[in-house]
């Protein structure tokens, strides 16, 4: 989750799938799209995982207590 990169390896997979069952490769799938679906994916994973998620995290844990989780 640190690094935001869960969902991009997971569309390595999808585009797999879509480059080895389609004949021929559809249009759509660009190096241009690829990139755009890699950088969307990875502005919301750091939005979701590193911020919303790891600023609970930091929230519950800022006092001098123990750690919660």
């Amino acid at each position: 989750m640190a690094l935001g990169l869960e969902h991009v390896i997971a569309n390595f997979c999808l585009f797999s799938i879509t480059l080895f069952a389609s004949d021929p490769v559809p249009a759509t799938l660009t190096a241009g799209n690829v990139a755009l679906n890699w950088i969307l994916v990875w502005i919301g994973n750091f939005i979701g995982g590193g911020l919303l998620v790891g600023g609970v995290y930091a929230w519950l844990n800022r006092g001098p207590e123990a750690y919660r989780d």
